[in-house]
């Protein structure tokens, strides 16, 4: 059985950076994501940036509560529970299907 190897991503190398936007894109495929492919071009950074050209204060995302892998990636990149008043607790993403 071949030996796994963790590693810790550093968003400042261009090769971590790909292997992320390809984890991505696999969980965007998935039923669970969107069911299709990413776009060419998605970066988490390039978001950041173009929300600072439109004079954005935030950058939001959702994640699914049990996956962790996804969680530690975007708290590497910064990412963090949204919170707006500390004795408020943490916000929450919440939907209503039409």
């Amino acid at each position: 059985m071949p030996r796994i190897e963790v590693v810790e991503a550093d968003l400042a190398r261009v090769e971590d950076q790909r292997a992320i936007v390809a984890l991505l894109d696999a969980y965007a495929r998935d039923p669970m994501g969107n069911g299709a492919p990413l776009a060419e071009d998605v970066l988490l950074e390039a978001i950041a940036e173009k929300g600072r050209e439109l004079g954005c204060c935030k950058v939001t995302l959702e994640v699914q509560e049990n996956n962790q892998r996804a969680r530690r990636v975007y708290q590497a990149a910064g990412f963090s529970q949204a919170t707006y008043l500390e004795e408020a607790g943490g916000a929450l993403f919440m939907s209503k299907p039409l």
